[in-house]
C-alpha cells in the first residue's frame, strides 16, 4: 500500500515538472530545436517555405495552399514571421499588404529585399515598404506564385501554377510556358539557378528542365582548363545553428590563415585558426564558445577570414 502511495505521489510531482518546463523541443543531445506556434513566435504549424537573409534572420512563409483555393482559407495570424534568434515578428494581411498569407516561395535579392510567392499574387518587401504585382499591374499570368529564384544579375524568375515560368528584370515580364519553349508542363513548383546561369525547373508531372538564355547549356567545366582558385568562405552550416556549425573555405595557396569570430560589437569572440595552411579546401568547426570556453548567446555573429593578402567576411545566426 505504502509502495503504491508512492507511485501516486512520484507520478504528481513528474506531471508537475512537465508543465512547468519550457514547451520549446530538444533532443537530449541539443542536436534539434522544434518551433511552433505553442513555444514561440511561429504564428503556424504549416511552414511552406524559408529564407536567411543576409544579415542572418530567418524568413519564415507559413499557410496551406490547394490547387482549388476554396479548400483552404487562411488561418487567423497565418503569414510571414522573422525571427532574428530572439524575436519573432510577423506580416500577414491584418498589418502590412502582403496579399495572402498563404506562403509559398521566397527568395531574397542582392539587396537585401524579400520576394514573397503567395497564393494571389507576388510581393516585395525592402523591411517598411511594401510592392505587390498581380494580374491587374504586371505580367504575372496567374496569381498563384508556387516557387522563386534570382540570377546574379538580379533578374528574378518566377514559377506559377498552371501558366508557366516568368522572367522579371526589373521592367519587363517574359513568360515561357508550354507554347512557346519546351517547358511540357506549366505548373512550375521548384527553381534553382547554378553558377553558369542554368536554370533548372521542376514541373509538376512534367519533368525537369534546364534553361539558359542564349545558350548553350553549361553542366561542367572543361577538363583541360585547370579551374582557377580564389580565396573563398562558403556559408557555414547549419545556418542557424545551436551549438555547432562548419565553416568552409578555400584557399588559393598556401600561407598564414586567421579565421576569427566576432560579435555585431566587433569584439573578438573565439580564433578558430592561426597557422600555416595549405592551399585548398577547409573546414572548421566551431562549438559555439568563445577562447574562454563559455557557451556564446543567440545572435548574429561575423566570420573573418584572412589569407596573406586576401580577406572575406560572413555572417551566420547562433539560435538557441
Amino acid at each position: 500500500m505504502k509502495c503504491l502511495n508512492w507511485i501516486i505521489v512520484l507520478t504528481i510531482i513528474i506531471s508537475a515538472i512537465l508543465l512547468i518546463l519550457p514547451t520549446t523541443a530538444y533532443s537530449q543531445n541539443n542536436d534539434w530545436i522544434v518551433y511552433t506556434p505553442e513555444n514561440s513566435g511561429l504564428p503556424s504549424i504549416n511552414v511552406s517555405a524559408i529564407t536567411i537573409d543576409p544579415q542572418g534572420n530567418a524568413w519564415i512563409g507559413t499557410g496551406l495552399w490547394d490547387s482549388d483555393s476554396s479548400v483552404y482559407y487562411p488561418l487567423p495570424g497565418e503569414g510571414l514571421a522573422k525571427f532574428d534568434g530572439e524575436n519573432w515578428t510577423v506580416y500577414n494581411k491584418d498589418n502590412t499588404y502582403l496579399p495572402d498569407a498563404r506562403i509559398s516561395a521566397l527568395a531574397i535579392d542582392q539587396q537585401g529585399n524579400i520576394w514573397i510567392g503567395t497564393w494571389n499574387g507576388l510581393a516585395m518587401f525592402d523591411g517598411e515598404n511594401w510592392i505587390v504585382y498581380n494580374m491587374d499591374n504586371s505580367g504575372i499570368p496567374n496569381r498563384s506564385v508556387l516557387s522563386i529564384a534570382i540570377d546574379s544579375e538580379g533578374t528574378k524568375w518566377i514559377g506559377t501554377f498552371e501558366n508557366g515560368l516568368v522572367k522579371f528584370d526589373g521592367e519587363n515580364w517574359t513568360v515561357y510556358n508550354s507554347h512557346n519553349s519546351e517547358l511540357t508542363n506549366n505548373t512550375i513548383r521548384s527553381l534553382a539557378i547554378d553558377k553558369h546561369g542554368n536554370k533548372w525547373i521542376g514541373t509538376y508531372y512534367g519533368g525537369l528542365a534546364v534553361y539558359r538564355e542564349g545558350g548553350p547549356i553549361i553542366t561542367g567545366i572543361n577538363e583541360n582548363t585547370p579551374p582557377k582558385i580564389d580565396l573563398s568562405l562558403e556559408q557555414n552550416y547549419p545556418n542557424p545553428f545551436n551549438p555547432t556549425t562548419t565553416i568552409e573555405f578555400t584557399l588559393p595557396s598556401a600561407g598564414f590563415t586567421n579565421l576569427l569570430i566576432y560579435n555585431v560589437m566587433g569584439q573578438k569572440v573565439r580564433e578558430l585558426v592561426s597557422d600555416t595552411m595549405k592551399a585548398g579546401v577547409h573546414a572548421v568547426i566551431w562549438d559555439g564558445r568563445d577562447d574562454s570556453g563559455n557557451p556564446v548567446s543567440s545572435g548574429i555573429y561575423l566570420i573573418n577570414l584572412k589569407s596573406g593578402e586576401h580577406t572575406s567576411t560572413g555572417r551566420m545566426l547562433m539560435m538557441k
